[in-house]
Order: C-alpha cells, then structure tokens, then sequence
C-alpha cells in the first residue's frame, strides 16, 4: 500500500501464523497419522477468529490461504482507512492518499548506484522517511 513496512511485529504475526498453518498442512497431513491430523486445532480457530476481528465483518477468508500476502493486505487496508478517516487535517489526508498511491514507493526499489545518483546518503534517506511518514524532521 505504498508505506515504508514500518510495522509491529504484533500486526504481522496472525496472517504469517495462518499462511504457514494452511501452507505446510499437507506435509503435516502425510506426516501424522489421520487420526491426530482430524483432530480439531484450537490455535488455528483462535487465530483465524483474531483475524476475522482485526479484518471486520465485511471480509471473506483469502482464497489462497497459503499466501502470507493475501491474509496481511485486508488488514492494511482497514488499518489504512482507519488512518485516513482519523486525519484531521488536508495536509495529513493528502500525505496519506500520495503515500498509497500505485507507483509511490518505487523509490524504495532503486538500486543504489551513485554514479547515477540513486544513492542516498544517510541524512538525505532519513529527511525522505520522515517526509513520507509525516514525522518532524530534527
């Protein structure tokens, strides 16, 4: 969605839980007897009805349910709108929309060749962050 990733880790460990949970219950399934495999997982439960309460009523479970990617983006999305229904100024509103832009955080890709001028120095890296980020720049 355009950001930095700039996240707790908290906010990532529930769709990485159900990813590697759905992903790796194949093996799992060929490795155990049915017996144990059949056996209803608490933690999955829990941490898909977590999800389902950190996503809102609204959303359906990913189709790929292996994919990291499409259990964490309904979680960016309302984290974004939350984000963007709180800002209380145009300047902080505008920030937000140009951060989520397509194509915004192509910067962030470029390799670092600097003799053609990709390369950021320290401070230059730094001022860009706390730009994108709407953070005060000291």
């Amino acid at each position: 969605m355009g950001g930095l990733a700039i996240r707790k880790a908290s906010e990532v460990a529930v769709p990485a839980y159900l990813s590697s949970v759905c992903a790796t219950s194949k093996g799992v399934e060929a490795m155990v007897p049915n017996t144990i495999f059949e056996e209803t997982n608490p933690f999955l439960e829990s941490a898909q009805q977590r999800w389902l309460d950190m996503a809102g009523p609204d959303v359906l479970l990913p189709e790929n349910t292996s994919s990291q990617k499409e259990w964490d983006l309904p979680l960016c999305k309302t984290r974004y709108d939350r984000l963007l229904a709180s800002a209380t100024t145009d300047k902080e509103r505008a920030r937000l929309l140009a951060v989520a832009a397509k194509n915004s955080s192509d910067w962030l890709q470029a390799f670092p060749i600097s003799s053609l001028g990709l390369k950021l120095d320290d401070k230059c890296l730094q001022i860009a962050c706390a730009v994108r980020l709407g953070a005060t720049i000291c």
